[in-house]
């Protein structure tokens, strides 16, 4: 079965009223279309505007969809954290948090930062056979922090398909190992080229990145050794991780 569009497939589950995936169209126009994807804690969000100015300036006449995965949110985060700080409290919850109760509640941070992990790798294989099944047949996938682990993981997925259905990449503040043989793998889904836009002044990445990855060279600080990557440094323009989508208008490739 073939999809006009990607937005024509997204995966909802009922019991618990969440989206896991879900492809929305911003607007129409003219082919490759435009995939942008969020990082971690944005699950159902909506705000686009940070992208919107670079996009619409970019590619003003290309057809444009955004996906929303389970990249957790900050309520979750929240009551993960909370929930193990007052299971530490629970002996004696009249002293203050000391420094023990407050690494437990550290806890959860790195349990929802490893739940993301996680679920980018199986959206990642989701967006590609959305991909390959749609009628479009070029994209540019643009994704910030985790959002580029799923381009990573649906390239990864597409590598040994015949016909590249993916023109360009854009990875900003990426939270994805930089090694070689897996980067000069997966670029083979690649038509173009891959842009790597990373700053040596991103604290997330050179501290939360190693919670759940145990690797000190994410490609959002370092550079990815390909022959189809480009890597682009944007540290005098982006000073955190939180920061690449503001700048991305004045150092787009």
């Amino acid at each position: 079965m073939k999809f006009k569009e990607p937005s024509e497939y997204n995966i909802i589950n009922f019991e618990e009223n969440i989206s896991i995936f879900n492809l929305t169209k911003i607007k129409n126009g003219i082919y490759p279309a435009i995939i942008t994807i969020d990082g971690f804690l944005n699950e159902d969000k909506d705000d686009i505007k940070e992208w919107e100015i670079t996009i619409l300036k970019k590619y003003p006449n290309n057809s444009w969809y955004h996906l929303n995965w389970q990249s957790e949110n900050r309520k979750k985060l929240l009551r993960r954290s909370l929930e193990r700080v007052g299971i530490a409290l629970i002996p004696n919850p009249f002293y203050f948090i000391t420094l023990p109760r407050v690494a437990i509640g550290l806890s959860g941070i790195t349990k929802t930062w490893k739940n993301a992990l996680r679920k980018s790798e199986e959206t990642g294989s989701l967006l590609s056979k959305v991909l390959l099944k749609c009628e479009i047949d070029e994209y540019i996938l643009i994704g910030h922090s985790l959002g580029s682990r799923v381009i990573f993981n649906c390239l990864n997925d597409l590598k040994t398909n015949e016909k590249k259905i993916i023109k360009d990449v854009h990875l900003l503040g990426g939270a994805v190992t930089n090694n070689k043989e897996k980067w000069s793998l997966a670029e083979n889904a690649v038509k173009n080229k891959i842009y790597n836009y990373y700053s040596k002044k991103d604290s997330v990445l050179q501290i939360v990145y190693k919670l759940g990855t145990f690797d000190n060279n994410p490609i959002g600080r370092t550079l990815i050794n390909s022959k189809k990557s480009e890597n682009i440094n944007v540290t005098k323009l982006v000073n955190s991780h939180m920061t690449f989508k503001k700048h991305f208008g004045r150092y787009i490739k």
